[in-house]
């Protein structure tokens, strides 16, 4: 290919002394003409939108280039998005699988409480339950798995936020007005009062805002246990304190064991058939963060949902 191939075809009318590919040149050797002509094509495809060579300075000129090709490489320079659909799979399972644990907790629990208290506190680590148990097993299995079962969803919520912050926020903002107005306090508490709402009340909400403000996970770990520790010392005192009360209430459950369970069952089946109904269970809205943080990428707000959805804990 002769250098009048690649300029005849642009020129479209008279010749100008700068223009990359139809300005006159003088003859050549053959391999000074190649490599001429990558240049020219490779110059025409990445050209600086301004004159550099009106500026004597050399050394400037060069510089002005690298800014510009590099400013024009940071435009081109996709946003960063969520590492994906198959790391929040991995998320979610677990935390459904700990609401259907909750769920046989909330049914099965009056006889539970009786004929296998750790078990309960395993399934479902609440508050009610915790008081129920404390008085009735050692106190070593008692901080031991409800330790455990108390942080279990804390850091997948926290790396929901770390690895989904907007999507995940936006998310939990849209499911209820009741809700969305609940987490944009929080966001705002979170700002001056991280560190005692890590400790203190380090449910579902605020680990996932923990995770999305980029809290350290070394801090966030740290805080989390304590404040969970010094959770299920409150309740062996509560439970202390109120022993009498409380051991009255376990015989009243044993006296009325099967009604009282026939009761409960029927509540959590007639909820879940419910949720099932309106298509917006719990396990369901976990799901949607999924199309929520597709929708985020994309740079779409992501759909509100209508069914105020439980958490996980207490």
């Amino acid at each position: 290919m002769c250098p009048f191939a690649i300029g005849l075809p642009l020129e479209t009318g008279s010749r100008r002394s700068d223009d990359l590919l139809v300005r006159e040149e003088f003859l050549r050797p053959i391999e000074e003409v190649g490599e001429h002509q990558r240049t020219i094509l490779h110059e025409s495809l990445h050209r600086i939108p301004f004159d550099v060579t009106a500026i004597a300075d050399s050394d400037q000129r060069v510089e002005i280039v690298r800014e510009t090709l590099g400013a024009l490489s940071d435009e081109s320079t996709p946003p960063p998005v969520h590492p994906g659909r198959r790391p929040l799979t991995a998320l979610l399972a677990p935390i459904i699988v700990m609401v259907i644990c909750g769920n046989i907790a909330d049914a099965l629990w009056p006889t539970l409480v009786e004929s296998n208290p750790l078990l309960l506190i395993g399934l479902s680590a609440k508050n009610r339950y915790l008081v129920l148990v404390v008085n009735n097993v050692a106190l070593g299995w008692y901080y031991l798995i409800g330790t455990l079962r108390l942080l279990a969803p804390d850091p997948l919520f926290f790396l929901l936020g770390w690895f989904y912050g907007p999507a995940a926020l936006r998310w939990m903002e849209h499911r209820t007005p009741t809700i969305g107005s609940f987490m944009k306090r929080l966001e705002g508490w979170f700002a001056r009062f991280s560190w005692p709402l890590v400790m203190l009340f380090p449910n579902n909400y605020v680990c996932l805002i923990a995770g999305a403000a980029r809290m350290s996970p070394l801090l966030f770990i740290s805080l989390d246990i304590v404040g969970t520790i010094g959770r299920l010392l409150m309740i062996q005192v509560i439970g202390d304190v109120f022993a009498g009360p409380v051991n009255s209430f376990l015989g009243f459950v044993s006296t009325w064991r099967i009604p009282i369970l026939v009761v409960t069952i029927g509540l959590v089946a007639l909820s879940a058939f419910g949720e099932y109904r309106r298509g917006h269970s719990e396990i369901d809205a976990l799901h949607e963060l999924e199309d929520a943080a597709d929708e985020v990428t994309l740079g779409h707000e992501p759909g509100a949902t209508t069914d105020e959805g439980r958490t996980t804990q207490e």
